[in-house]
């Protein structure tokens, strides 16, 4: 092979990246950063979502437990964590009649949450409910619960809890940009009469 052959291999070898090459490259790495910042958001809302979530569901499981932990007819004062104290009606009224909160229409067995039934609720069978997290943060939710007499020993105690909206305790007292459901728990407990 001749020398100047040799040559102009090598120096075709060593050219290296055109600056056409190099913004290409730079472009798909930018559009694939930035897709994986999307996708860091959109984990770290789902992860606030979640335990949101779960405020709901123990503030929900408190109010069935002290429901369920008490004689039938008996008031229980209790306290969130904020010191706000409620009371918690444990009563049911005669065998098949529900006291309390409304439940759905549907027959699903679901607490109402709509506005026509904020009113509507008895006293001593709802409560805004405020749980308490890191840094100062306070979530409330409006946690509402029907009891159904079922027999002179039983009752079916419905409870649910969601989110009233706001989260204070964050740099600004931020809405919620998302859809949180109620949590609806339900069980029955040993009237012990």
């Amino acid at each position: 092979m001749p020398a100047s052959m040799m040559s102009q291999r090598a120096k075709a070898s060593e050219r290296g990246l055109s600056l056409i090459e190099l913004m290409i490259a730079l472009t798909v790495l930018t559009v694939g950063l930035a897709a994986l910042l999307g996708l860091l958001m959109t984990g770290i809302a789902t992860n606030t979502r979640n335990k949101l979530d779960t405020g709901g569901t123990l503030a929900a499981q408190a109010i069935l437990e002290t429901v369920g932990g008490q004689p039938a007819g008996t008031d229980v004062a209790m306290a969130d964590c904020a010191g706000n104290t409620f009371t918690v009606k444990t009563a049911g009224q005669g065998i098949g009649v529900t006291t309390g909160a409304q439940l759905m229409s549907d027959g699903s067995g679901r607490i109402n949450f709509s506005a026509e039934t904020n009113s509507a609720v008895t006293a001593g069978y709802k409560a805004l409910y405020v749980g308490c997290g890191p840094a100062g943060r306070q979530v409330t939710y409006d946690v509402r619960w029907n009891i159904k007499t079922i027999d002179a020993y039983s009752k079916l105690v419905t409870v649910a809890a969601m989110q009233t909206g706001a989260v204070q305790g964050l740099t600004t007292n931020t809405q919620l940009r998302y859809f949180n459901p109620p949590v609806n728990l339900r069980t029955i407990v040993a009237t012990g009469n």
